[in-house]
């Protein structure tokens, strides 16, 4: 249990990734572009900040995606 990734499909077909709380069964967070970059940012915040995304304020999490992607060129 903990916290997990969910990939889907938009309405135009677009892949896209969230995450899910699994203890919760809440999805949480922002939407992510794909799996890759929901499994690279899960990666990065707990080498960074040491922390659990399910820890995370949404201004938090908000913010640290920012950064994340600033980081990455997205």
């Amino acid at each position: 249990m903990g916290c997990r990734i969910i990939k889907g499909y938009d309405e135009r077909g677009d892949d896209f990734a969230c995450f899910y709380d699994s203890v919760t069964d809440v999805v949480f967070g922002t939407k992510m572009l794909n799996l890759e970059e929901a499994e690279d940012f899960q990666k990065w915040v707990k080498e960074q900040f040491k922390k659990d995304l399910r820890e995370l304020s949404h201004q938090d999490f908000v913010r640290y995606l920012n950064e994340f992607r600033t980081e990455n060129g997205k």
